[in-house]
């Protein structure tokens, strides 16, 4: 995402590597809609649920509201937040490694 962005790649370009799905590679699909990160995400909204009593599951018609959950958009109070943001780094950490090895495999 990042690195089409600071190399100038337009964003209908910038599509997914890791599902080769066709869809661009942006915020929305890293955190909500590649297949691959799947079992990730479901222990991400594990996590939150447990921890912070949100259930980011209901609102898997609603991607954009999940996304600003996971940076910190719109939450009740200080700790939720730090809770969710330490959880959504912590599902960064582990997607970008599967991406990796995903992406290893496929050169």
């Amino acid at each position: 995402m990042e690195v089409g962005r600071w190399s100038g790649i337009p964003l209908e370009e910038r599509l997914c590597r890791v599902c080769i799905t066709g869809q661009v590679e942006d915020e929305l699909h890293f955190f909500c809609q590649c297949y691959v990160y799947d079992s990730l995400r479901e222990s991400l909204y594990r996590d939150i649920q447990t921890q912070t009593g949100y259930d980011v599951r209901a609102m898997e018609a609603e991607m954009e509201w999940i996304v600003a959950v996971l940076i910190g958009h719109g939450l009740s109070t200080l700790r939720v937040r730090q809770d969710i943001a330490q959880l959504a780094g912590r599902f960064i950490f582990r997607a970008l490694n599967l991406r990796q090895k995903t992406l290893s495999l496929t050169v």
